[in-house]
């Protein structure tokens, strides 16, 4: 979704908006996915000839249908709701452009599987690499991994929850590295120092890239 409603935007032109829209669609199909703009209603057919998804706030939106030949329509950004705290945006979808089904050209697989030698369970460790835990993690169970932090003894873990890490090597995921490759670009490679070793993406076999 691109959100074209900055205030720098407001001094570009419509064949300008409606160009740098066109690219950011062009991009996310590219990709297997459904491109769409979301906006202002006051821009909408000024400064830009598409969009998908409306916002517009009337005072009382009750029994109202505005944009209805659009995807959706926000009618609302301080929405509150019982149990929650905080203001919610909150809009009417008209189609299932944003739910429907589609088959998607790259899924990434974040599942931790807990995996021990003895198949024991295992500790959970806090960030610092310590137990955290009195409740150990039984082998077999899948919990779902949020990123991966350097344990204490220099090995990694993988983080599972709010301070609530594993160590990698307690994992399926032990001694392998998993690469989300994108398709028709492959994977840029990065040097320690965080800089992009240019051209790295077209090299088809990454185990060449050390």
């Amino acid at each position: 979704m691109a959100d074209v409603e900055a205030s720098q935007q407001q001094y570009l032109s419509r064949a300008t908006l409606d160009a740098c829209n066109q690219a950011f669609a062009e991009v996310v199909k590219l990709y297997g996915y459904r491109p769409d703009v979301y906006t202002m209603g006051s821009w909408v057919n000024s400064k830009m000839s598409n969009a998908g998804w409306i916002a517009s706030y009337p005072y009382d939106p009750t029994g109202k249908t505005w944009y209805s030949n659009n995807n959706a329509w926000q009618y609302q950004s301080t929405a509150q709701f019982q149990g929650s705290y905080g203001n919610f945006d909150v809009s009417t979808l008209y189609n299932n452009f944003y739910t429907g089904g589609q088959q998607v050209v790259n899924t990434i697989n974040n599942t931790v599987t807990i995996q021990t030698w003895n198949a024991n369970p295992t500790a959970m460790l806090n960030s610092k690499g310590d137990p955290y835990m009195t409740t150990p993690l039984a082998n077999g169970t899948k919990w779902q991994g949020l990123g991966i932090a350097k344990n204490k003894d220099d090995t990694a873990m993988i983080c599972i929850g709010n301070n609530e890490y594993v160590r990698q090597d307690c994992t399926t995921l032990n001694g392998l590295v998993v690469i989300n490759y994108a398709a028709n670009y492959g994977v840029n490679a990065y040097n320690s120092k965080g800089q992009e070793l240019k051209g790295t993406n077209l090299i088809k076999n990454k185990a060449e890239i050390s």
